[in-house]
């Protein structure tokens, strides 16, 4: 694989934070190949919590997260670019993750999670596209307690619903930290439900 490869495959990681942050479900869904997977796996599950099996899941997926976040800002970092395997046409790369969000009224974006991309990669007539993007976590931010096992549990996104919206949609008075905290406090069934089922 040539250096210039290589910019390529580091262009359209930057690509994928561009076009998601942006809200761009089209361009986003386009560094992917028709028949790729997307997932997320998490440290308690046995079986991803997110998969996702084609481009057109994923550009679904895409925008139905951005509909459920319209009032927050999200910045996915990508770091420490790490090639595994380099041939004239494929290539396998984990990238670092820093996932950070920011709502109208927080005063600095808050750490959603951290983790490691593990990618596959397939050169084609567009150029380098992602044939298997897997989130890897490094902790659980609250799949676990959360109706672990139901149907919206199985095949579901993260629910990035600001704690605060939550917690003054059942009337909770203290403020809620963290995804994790929410099953401590009653609000499990709330999490759930802002959950969605991912492609068809």
């Amino acid at each position: 694989m040539s250096l210039e490869d290589r910019l390529l495959i580091q262009e359209v990681i930057a690509k994928y934070s561009y076009s998601y942050d942006g809200r761009d479900a089209d361009g986003f869904a386009q560094l992917f190949v028709e028949d790729a997977i997307f997932e997320v796996i998490v440290p308690t599950q046995s079986r991803p919590a997110v998969r996702l099996l084609s481009r057109a899941a994923i550009r679904k997926w895409a925008v139905r997260r951005h509909e459920l976040t319209a009032g927050t800002q999200a910045r996915h970092y990508q770091s420490g670019l790490l090639f595994d395997e380099l041939t004239v046409n494929t290539a396998r790369t984990r990238t670092m993750l820093l996932l950070i969000r920011q709502g109208a009224p927080d005063s600095a974006p808050l750490p959603q999670f951290t983790g490691v991309y593990h990618d596959t990669w397939r050169k084609t007539g567009e150029g380098w596209q992602l044939v298997h993007r897997a989130a890897h976590l490094d902790r659980d931010p609250g799949f676990g307690s959360a109706e672990a096992g139901s149907d919206a549990m199985r095949a579901t996104d993260l629910c990035y619903m600001d704690a605060r919206e939550l917690a003054t949609k059942v009337r909770t008075a203290p403020l809620v930290a963290s995804l994790a905290e929410l099953d401590g406090i009653g609000l499990a069934r709330e999490l759930a439900r802002c959950l969605f089922e991912d492609g068809p």
